[in-house]
């Protein structure tokens, strides 16, 4: 339901949706739904231009999934790339450029090709982008 709310902007039932999947996942102890969680919180958040906010959220996954999930190179390759992706909306070029760099070599280490293909392109056609026009 949270993915519809967000489509339809509606913003306050997605976010009441996640904020009661995260204290289901706490109730239970239950860490991989909680970095899921706040995974989402921090995407709803980023929707809404609240990019502040997305990263407090996001930054409380990346917790979570060093702290349980130390060796998990997917989980740490898609917070890296949600990390790269709001500091790009802040305009932060050269700290967004070093998370999609981490997330690209986390991602080349699982054998998630579609995960490789989009932090690929991602990092290539946005990120680069500046930099290739100013060859020209």
């Amino acid at each position: 339901m949270g993915y519809i709310y967000l489509e339809e902007q509606n913003y306050n039932e997605c976010l009441s949706i996640y904020q009661r999947y995260i204290d289901l996942a706490r109730t239970k102890s239950d860490q991989e739904n909680e970095h899921i969680g706040y995974h989402q919180l921090a995407m709803v958040y980023r929707e809404m231009g609240h990019f502040q906010k997305a990263l407090l959220y996001i930054d409380q996954e990346m917790q979570i999934i060093k702290k349980y999930f130390p060796n998990d190179a997917l989980k740490f390759s898609v917070n890296n790339y949600e990390q790269g992706y709001v500091r790009l909306k802040l305009g932060n070029l050269e700290e967004a450029e070093s998370y999609m760099q981490e997330s690209l070599d986390f991602a080349l280490t699982t054998e998630d090709f579609i995960l490789w293909d989009l932090v690929h392109l991602y990092y290539v056609f946005i990120l680069q982008k500046p930099k290739v026009n100013n060859y020209f």
